[in-house]
């Protein structure tokens, strides 16, 4: 296999969302040891997302660091660190990868963009909404991708839920996984971590009979109309679909949602934090037993659950429609 097309095939399966096959990791990563180009940069980027792909941590680590080596100074081998972090959940880790390329390039739109992604999958939806606010006076696009983040901020702010509270709870799901060597399931076309508001009629406390939170029955959104919402999507909730990724179909430009504290519309809404894994629903009911009993065992406050909903899903379970937030 040519270089030209061993990196084509690499870069296709990494941004794709998908996790390839073991054969064809496998394949490639022999692919990869013939050319004998490890050392050089397209080489280390090859290496470092197979690794990636293959779930081995400390050998994507080793990649990544070795570009950085080469190239402490350029944005981009950050931002291809900070992707190759959020794939597989290291979430924080991720956002201060793509902070410290926007400090490199302050006018780099894609760091901009990737540090508001990684911002809020991290759970700092405040930090988020004013990192989004700045952006807007110089990228204008960003007005369309991160309404919902503004959105959300106001919910949390009318719930005085600040972001050291919300981290907490994204932090202690992944690192769940990570103690068990799992990963979220998906990235970018395939959202591994998704958010919308959305309305519950069940008591989201603990349930110590099983150990998880209580599911708050799903209703559906607040009509359209009533939102003030011109998209032409049908089926809309209280959010938005970013752009650039295959399930949006970039219908929410000028998406303004018309909810805040001042008109009572969030009396009964939750912020619903999802994170897709590669499992059947019925592994994935296990796993957020685990998550229930550790949420129990942490410190975190179990009032915060009244608002923020956290569970694992899985890949068949992700929420579709014009009301999501993904990373």
């Amino acid at each position: 296999m040519e270089a030209g097309d061993l990196i084509r095939e690499v870069n296709r399966l990494f941004n794709q969302g998908d996790t390839p096959d073991d054969f064809t990791l496998h394949r490639l990563t022999t692919e990869a040891g013939r050319l004998g180009n490890e050392q050089s940069a397209v080489g280390l980027l090859v290496q470092a997302r197979l690794a990636c792909l293959a779930g081995r941590v400390e050998a994507m680590r080793a990649f990544h660091i070795q570009l950085l080596n080469h190239a402490p100074d350029h944005p981009k081998v950050h931002l291809d660190y900070a992707l190759s972090l959020r794939k597989l959940g290291f979430y924080t880790e991720a956002r201060e990868r793509s902070r410290t390329a926007l400090e490199l390039d302050s006018g780099h739109s894609g760091a901009v963009q990737s540090l508001i992604r990684d911002t809020v999958a991290s759970g700092r939806i405040h930090e988020a909404s004013e990192l989004a606010r700045k952006a807007m006076e110089s990228f204008p696009m960003t007005r369309r991708q991160f309404a919902f983040v503004n959105e959300a901020a106001r919910f949390l702010s009318d719930h005085d839920i600040e972001d050291d509270a919300l981290e907490a709870l994204p932090t202690l799901a992944m690192a769940l996984l990570h103690a068990d060597d799992r990963f979220p399931y998906g990235s970018l076309r395939c959202p591994a971590v998704q958010l919308h508001l959305d309305t519950g009629t069940a008591d989201p406390r603990i349930n110590p009979s099983t150990g998880r939170p209580m599911e708050g029955m799903r209703l559906e959104g607040l009509p359209v109309d009533g939102l003030g919402l011109d998209c032409g999507v049908p089926d809309v909730g209280g959010g938005v679909i970013l752009p650039g990724e295959d399930t949006n179909r970039g219908a929410a430009a000028g998406l303004r949602t018309g909810l805040s504290p001042d008109n009572g519309l969030y009396d009964g809404y939750r912020l619903h934090w999802r994170i897709q894994l590669a499992d059947d629903d019925e592994t994935v009911d296990l796993w957020n037993e685990r998550l229930g009993k550790a949420l129990l065992d942490s410190e975190i406050d179990l009032e915060l659950l009244r608002t923020v909903a956290l569970r694992f899903i899985s890949r068949r379970g992700g929420v579709h429609g014009a009301q999501v937030f993904f990373a």
